[in-house]
């Protein structure tokens, strides 16, 4: 992992950006209907 980062930040960053773009989908998802009542 530790080499990873070394030869590959770039790549390092797309993952870490995707699994946060990932975790708020399944968040908003868990919690859509109180979002849309929300702001709706």
């Amino acid at each position: 992992m530790i080499f990873y980062i070394y030869f590959n930040p770039l790549q390092l960053i797309r993952k870490i950006s995707s699994l946060i773009v990932i975790l708020l989908m399944v968040i908003l998802w868990l919690d859509s209907p109180e979002y849309i009542r929300l702001w709706s």
